[in-house]
């Protein structure tokens, strides 16, 4: 089973990328969190370094992101941030990203 998709939402005016991510052990452990390779490929060049994550609770948290093995690959802030919302093995994370924002 794949841990991640992604689309375009057709149905957003503002056509927004949108894609899923299950959390992985691993990632904990780590301390990052890799991206699908066809997002990184395709929209990596225009992703800022860093982004901002707003989760629904309207916090912004700073992310500092590199790319490893032809993906985005999230570090620092990336470990805090899973801390601090609970994330573990299995959990899946909901991405969207509007080109023309400076957050993700």
């Amino acid at each position: 089973m794949a841990s991640s998709s992604f689309q375009r939402n057709k149905h957003s005016p503002s056509s927004v990328i949108c894609f899923f991510k299950i959390v992985l052990r691993q990632s904990l452990e780590d301390g990052n969190l890799k991206f699908p390779k066809e997002f990184s490929m395709k929209y990596g060049d225009g992703v800022p370094n860093p982004v901002y994550l707003k989760p629904p609770d309207g916090t912004a948290w700073k992310i500092d992101w590199s790319e490893y093995d032809g993906a985005i690959q999230f570090e620092n802030g990336w470990k805090e941030f899973a801390s601090y919302y609970s994330l573990d093995h299995g959990h899946m994370m909901w991405f969207e990203y509007n080109k023309t924002s400076k957050t993700l």
